[in-house]
């Protein structure tokens, strides 16, 4: 019933842990990875624990939001305007 925000995520204190695998295929869906079992940590903005996975749920928001895909963002947003 607490949100995960990208705070949250992106200082590792979202409450998510790494599942066994946290990869797809680049066609994939991360959806598909995803399950309620991830949330064994405290609550999102008390707990503390590194997970590669939370990178990916942040891009996958970033993309949903854009409608671009992660690395046209990185070159809109970052690469483009540092030359």
């Amino acid at each position: 019933d607490t949100p995960v925000t990208l705070q949250n995520l992106l200082s590792h204190r979202s409450g998510i842990t790494d599942p066994e695998v946290y990869w797809t295929d680049p066609s994939g869906n991360i959806r598909e990875i995803l399950s309620t079992d991830m949330f064994t940590g405290g609550r999102p903005g008390e707990w503390f624990e590194y997970a590669n996975i939370n990178y990916g749920i942040a891009a996958t928001v970033m993309e949903v939001l854009s409608g671009l895909r992660f690395d046209q963002i990185t070159k809109q947003y970052v690469m483009d305007p540092l030359g």
